[in-house]
């Protein structure tokens, strides 16, 4: 069996052996990205598809956890408008989760069960 004397190594393999055994395999781990969420309410920024139920609609879109959904929170739903006029009942210009599970209802045309949405327990 032949050992490899530091004379038979190229020259970039021993850069890049020296560049790992500076950085460390500590600074290696770093580079790893954590692990992604998949709680609906911690994705910023997702834009709910109309196949979602209401609840993971409304997680998604509530970003700030406030408890409810303001027009610039749903302006990422192209056609949303008229079922948010339509079920802000109180003109307040927010939906509760339940003004919002039923403007999602209008919205994609697919009936909710309020007993499957999470936000209004």
């Amino acid at each position: 069996m032949k050992t490899i004397t530091p004379t038979r190594v190229p020259a970039y393999c021993s850069a890049l052996l020296l560049i790992f055994l500076h950085a460390g395999p500590a600074s290696a781990a770093t580079d790893i990205a954590p692990a992604e969420s998949t709680d609906p309410a911690e994705l910023p920024n997702v834009v709910p598809s109309k196949l979602e139920n209401a609840d993971s609609a409304f997680a998604k879109l509530d970003v700030g956890k406030k408890g409810y959904l303001t027009r610039t929170d749903t302006q990422v739903l192209s056609g949303f408008e008229q079922p948010f006029q339509t079920h802000d009942k109180n003109h307040d210009g927010k939906l509760t989760p339940d003004e919002f599970m039923r403007s999602w209802e209008t919205y994609t045309g697919i009936p909710s069960k309020p007993e499957n949405f999470q936000r209004t327990k």
